[in-house]
Parts: C-alpha cells; sequence; structure tokens
C-alpha cells in the first residue's frame, strides 16, 4: 500500500493531537511536495519521538519545508534513508538537527555532497548521523 501525497495528508487530519509515539510510514511514496505536511503531522503529535520516513522520494524542498515548519519538536529520531535528499539540503538539515531534540537521523543513500557533510559533521557531538554517501567526492563517515 502506498499512501501517496493525499494519503499522508488524510494521515496527518486522522491523528491530529493523539498520543502517537512512533510511526514508520516508508516506502508510501509520500514526497516530493509532503515536507510543510509531514512538519504538521509531527507539530500535532508532540508525543511522538520516532519517525521512519525512508524511501518516499522526499527530496530538498521538503527537507527545507519540515526544518522550516518544525521547531522545538520532541523528536529524537528520524529516519530520512534512500530519499533524493541532495546538499540544497545542506542548511536545512543542520538547522532540523539544532533546533530541535533529534538525537538519531539516518540520512544514508542521498546524494549529500561534501559541502552538506562537512556541515553536519558539526553537528555529531549532538545528534548520531548514518551518512553513506558514496556519490561525495569526499570520504563519507558513518556513525551508528
Amino acid at each position: 500500500m502506498n499512501l501517496g501525497s493525499e494519503g499522508i495528508v488524510a494521515l496527518t487530519k486522522g491523528i491530529c493531537n493523539c498520543c502517537v509515539k512512533s510511526m514508520d510510514i516508508s516506502g508510501n511514496i509520500i514526497g516530493p511536495g509532503a515536507g510543510a505536511v509531514l512538519a504538521e503531522l509531527i507539530n500535532n503529535n508532540q508525543s511522538m519521538n520516532v519517525i521512519n520516513l525512508s524511501d518516499n522520494l522526499l527530496n530538498s524542498d521538503d527537507i527545507i519545508a519540515l526544518s522550516t515548519n518544525l521547531k522545538g519538536c520532541s523528536m529524537e529520531n528520524i529516519d530520512l534513508s534512500d530519499n533524493f535528499i541532495s546538499s540544497d539540503a545542506g542548511e536545512a538539515l543542520v538547522d532540523l538537527i539544532t533546533n530541535n531534540k533529534i538525537k538519531c537521523m539516518d540520512l544514508s543513500g542521498n546524494t549529500l555532497g561534501s559541502e552538506c557533510i562537512r556541515k553536519l559533521e558539526a553537528c555529531r557531538q549532538n545528534c548520531d548521523l548514518t551518512i553513506d554517501d558514496s556519490e561525495s567526492e569526499s570520504d563519507s563517515f558513518v556513525s551508528i
């Protein structure tokens, strides 16, 4: 089953103000264009501390929208692996980590590039990052 973009909107409305602590919506083709809706989903469920968004066709614009609309959430673990996130989302990823309580983020399987990875390395003291960027010009790192 694939939720798609319409399904994620319906899900967001359906579980508004619920006590959802963990959600796995991986592989549901909800992006591109789902960043703001995902932020609404998380903001409306302040008890949520784990979300798996891997393999959803999310792109850099989605991450920028997510970061812009998500501030001070209790999210501790977010899986963004195997999407289409590029170096354009570098600052947004840093903001997402520093402006929230995220302790663990998986970004493997995205094409982040060496500059983006350098920006994220500064966040490693606050957040365990998993990055496997085989298309980067520099050596990538993996932290589990």
